[in-house]
């Protein structure tokens, strides 16, 4: 029908071939049959399929250089090999209520940079965007459940890929031969196959609904979608679901630098981040190996869950913990890069938790309604605290040799300020003191030399009703702000928030 159009740059067609065709037919045509097989001026010859008698066939259509836009506005089919070896082609539109886009159906047009998959198509052939090496971006319906086999494979220009919920099955060589850097799985998968991101040399970035080849009791850990050796480029691992991790299940992850983990983690193994060489910032729903009690006769630190085998970046570190009833020290081997720890799930932050942790700088803390003894002892790097509201008790000594410590709010519900809670916090220069405070005990600010603003939730007479026991010099030598909503007309110390930060009149 168009043999001759040397020139033409867009096209728009109802459908693709001699008829409109379903991709179940026994007979159908490609794009290059309205062409046609005889050659004219600034054509390049295309080898295309067409299926004849169920059984597929090549033959040479002519195809003009020009042609750079396809739309096709039929609801039908974009049937198998519908697009086959369009190389010169750089935008194809199909139609929003499109069911079925058939295998090989967009093979090797490399010139292709987007495409919009819509949300109606319920299934993609095998191989049907194989080779699409200048596709820079595309999405998945939200109507499929399957990414088939080689689907993307060898699209070496595609950097980003999201799998939506609805896909339950994830064909482990579908990327292959992509340089894919951010890869996001969705929840709607209930296997990883092993080996699945072998040869993705290139991935930075990659969320996954669990760790392992399933959804429960897996049997390997994270290396093993890898085929054993992870991509070295690899920074950040993002973990949505799942409750059961295996022995090292984040064996060989040297270069990741950031790993987020769910709530629905139900316990750790001892060692699970070992070798984790580069992890900077760690999200996990609580410390130790499982969720703590304070009734609990054991309680491990944050070591314990990187393990007491030596590997390379790491440091000994000597932590408290509390076993059989009893306080001990152990050495576990904890990265030297490790500065941001985030706890998420946990009521309980075990005995000696962070105890040593000297690289340590910021820790952020949700739902927490307990924190041990020496739970922070030692931290001579940490800068920033957050300490939920929930917060009730702090045992003795937890924030001790914190010698960079510089601020710190203390959480509405604690009662009193126990003996040598911040000993030796040198660099802590301001304290924010709710007015529910009944006590504060020995030592409590012994050494914090710095100390010269405390911002007090009350008014004068009950800052006076405190009971303030020995060696607590510091809290004599700093000024007391006393909290007022609005601005005091009488001289005096006073303070208030201003968008949630202490702020002096």
């Amino acid at each position: 029908t168009f043999n001759g159009c040397s020139a033409l740059e867009s096209i728009t067609l109802p459908f693709v071939g001699d008829v409109a065709h379903l991709d179940t037919d026994n007979e159908k045509n490609p794009l290059g049959y309205i062409f046609g097989t005889e050659q004219f001026d600034d054509t390049t010859e295309t080898v295309q399929y067409y299926v004849t008698g169920g059984s597929n066939n090549s033959k040479s259509y002519y195809i003009p250089d020009s042609l750079k836009e396809v739309i096709i506005t039929g609801t039908n089919d974009i049937t198998s090999y519908a697009f086959y070896n369009c190389g010169y082609i750089t935008d194809i539109e199909i139609a929003d209520d499109t069911k079925i886009i058939g295998e090989y159906a967009f093979y090797n047009c490399k010139k292709l940079k987007s495409f919009v998959i819509p949300n109606t198509v319920t299934k993609v052939g095998v191989y049907a965007f194989s080779k699409c090496s200048k596709l820079e971006s595309i999405n998945i319906s939200t109507s499929m459940s399957i990414v088939g086999n080689e689907l993307f494979s060898y699209c070496t220009n595609l950097e980003e890929l999201i799998v939506p919920d609805n896909i339950t099955y994830f064909y482990g060589n579908s990327i292959y031969g992509c340089k894919i850097k951010k890869l996001v799985l969705g929840n709607g998968l209930t296997q990883l196959t092993t080996g699945m991101l072998m040869g993705c040399s290139t991935l930075e970035s990659i969320t996954v609904p669990f760790v392992g080849e399933r959804l429960e009791d897996p049997e390997y850990g994270f290396d093993g979608l890898f085929g054993g050796y992870v991509s070295y480029k690899l920074k950040e691992i993002i973990v949505t679901g799942g409750t059961t991790l295996v022995e090292n299940a984040f064996n060989d992850c040297i270069s990741v630098e950031k790993i987020v983990l769910p709530d629905t983690i139900t316990s750790f193994p001892k060692g699970t981040f070992n070798t984790c060489s580069s992890l900077v910032s760690l999200t996990v729903p609580f410390i130790g190996d499982v969720r703590y009690k304070t009734t609990d006769n054991t309680q491990y630190p944050l070591g314990y869950m990187f393990g007491d085998v030596a590997f390379d970046g790491a440091t000994a570190v000597l932590q408290n913990y509390f076993r059989n009833g009893y306080s001990s020290n152990a050495e576990f081997y904890i990265p030297d890069s490790l500065r941001e720890v985030n706890v998420t799930d946990s009521t309980v932050l075990p005995k000696g938790a962070f105890s040593y942790c000297a690289n340590l700088t910021t820790v952020t803390l949700d739902k927490l309604t307990h924190i041990g003894s020496n739970a922070f002892i030692g931290c001579t790097n940490l800068k920033n605290v957050s300490l939920p509201s929930s917060v009730e008790t702090i045992l003795g000594s937890a924030f001790s040799d914190c010698t960079s410590l510089e601020t710190i709010k203390l959480p509405l519900n604690l009662g009193y300020i126990i003996d040598r809670l911040f000993l030796n916090c040198s660099s802590l220069k301001t304290v924010l003191i709710e007015n529910n405070v009944t006590k504060i005990e020995d030592r409590a600010f012994e050494g914090c030399t710095s100390l010269s603003k405390i911002y007090y939730k009350g008014d004068s007479e009950d800052f006076d009703e405190i009971t303030i026991y020995n060696y607590n010099e510091a809290i004599d030598n700093a000024t007391i702000y006393f909290y007022s909503k609005n601005q005091p007309t009488e001289s005096g110390h006073y303070w208030h928030y201003v968008d949630n930060v202490p702020t002096e009149w």
